[in-house]
């Protein structure tokens, strides 16, 4: 989940990414933009997601630190699983 507009820097560093780690694990692996509200839109997306290990959030600086001082309640997403 990328929480930027389609065709900026984080969409192609994040579509390039996803095509090679499709082709390492053999699985189709999709980008899904979700714009908006300083990327709590998608944040809060991946947080409510169910803790799979499925589900990636792409974030920067603005994402996980800006964002706490800026929002009172804010859908941070939380470490849900652990990689094996």
């Amino acid at each position: 989940m990328v929480g930027t507009a389609a065709g900026g820097g984080s969409n192609f560093v994040v579509r390039t990414v996803a095509n090679q780690l499709s082709q390492q694990l053999g699985q189709t692996s999709s980008v899904d933009n979700r714009p908006g509200g300083g990327t709590t839109i998608a944040a809060d997306l991946v947080a409510k997601s169910p803790p799979d290990g499925y589900t990636v959030l792409t974030a920067d600086t603005g994402t996980i630190v800006f964002n706490t001082a800026l929002f009172k309640k804010r859908p941070t997403p939380r470490a849900k699983t652990s990689f094996r």
